[in-house]
Order: C-alpha cells, then sequence, then structure tokens
C-alpha cells in the first residue's frame, strides 16, 4: 500500500509525543538561538504526525519513529541559512511530510523505492517493484524438486549433463511424472 498523505482530509488521530509540544504559529525569528527556533517549530511533526495516524490507522506502532523522522527535518531546516522566518514553517511541513510518507512506505520494502517514484510510477499506470510483507499464516519451504531428480539420477547411473530421450523416459518412470 502506497502512504501518501490526503491533503485535503484535515481530520487529527490522538498522537502524544515523547515530550511536550507547544504550539506556535507566529513567525520564527531567525536570529534566535537554533534551540528556541526549534521549541518553536516541533509541533508541526506531532501535527503530521496525527494527520498520518487518522488517515494511516495501521501506523500507530511507527508513531514515534515518524515523529523523530519529522523532527530530524526541523532541525536540518534550521541549522540551513536562506529561509526566513515567516516561509520556514511552509517549508518544514512540506519537507516533513515527505520524509515521513518515504519513511513509511520503505518500512517493510526490500526493494526501496522512494515515495516519489512510486507515485509518479502510479499515474503513468506503469509498475514499480516493491517488496509484500508475508503473513503470519503463510510458511515459506524450500523446493526440493532438483534435489529429487540428481539423486534418482544418480540411483539409475544417468548423467544428467549429457541425458538422451531414453535416459529421460527412465527418469520420468522412476519418478512417477
Amino acid at each position: 500500500m502506497l502512504v501518501k498523505l490526503n491533503k485535503r482530509n484535515k481530520g487529527t488521530a490522538h498522537y502524544k509525543p515523547p515530550f511536550p509540544v507547544i504550539r506556535n504559529f507566529d513567525d520564527i525569528d531567525r536570529e534566535a538561538p537554533a534551540n528556541q527556533q526549534i521549541e518553536n517549530l516541533i509541533w508541526i511533526p506531532a501535527l503530521l504526525v496525527s494527520r498520518f495516524l487518522y488517515q494511516f490507522p495501521f501506523l500507530r506502532n511507527e508513531a514515534d519513529e515518524m515523529f523523530s523522522v519529522g523532527l530530524e527535518v526541523v532541525v536540518d531546516e534550521v541549522h540551513k541559512e536562506g529561509v526566513p522566518g515567516d516561509r520556514i514553517g511552509a517549508v518544514i511541513h512540506t519537507n516533513a511530510c515527505a520524509a515521513i510518507e518515504a519513511y513509511c512506505n520503505n518500512i517493510n520494502s526490500v526493494v526501496k523505492v522512494s515515495t516519489r517514484t512510486r507515485y509518479k510510477n502510479l499515474q503513468r499506470m506503469k509498475e514499480t517493484p516493491h517488496h509484500i510483507r508475508l503473513t503470519a499464516q503463510a510458511v515459506t519451504e524450500d523446493d526440493e524438486t532438483e534435489l529429487i531428480i540428481k539423486d534418482a539420477a544418480e540411483f539409475l547411473g544417468i548423467d544428467l549433463k549429457n541425458m538422451g530421450l531414453k535416459d529421460k523416459r527412465k527418469l520420468a518412470e522412476v519418478l512417477e511424472l
């Protein structure tokens, strides 16, 4: 399943971050110390996580990890220069949303294809490689067919690399194929 936050759906689920978060809707003073700027912006990843949990309840166990991914974006953006204080919140919101989507889509993925690539391929109706987690009821077993054929050929004294039609029929007869 592709996790992509629906921007029109403003519903939120309850999420309690690991530490207290205070909402701040004012412009950020870019001249203030980095710690103060981060404290004024950490409500954005908390809000994003609550929106993700509302739209994708199966991510409840990953909530703190999603918050830490968003918090990492906040710290990176605060330490970057060039984004003014009245726009940094929007930049963080966009980048944190993309980072959390990428994290959620790569939780069980072996392939680790990026979210944007999958989304673009989905729009173009192209197939993107993906990994599906097996359920608990599914059992994985090794296929022993090749081993059985080698044992039967060895028992009959047949060389598998230089087998003729007569040897193939004899082998099939022994294996009851």
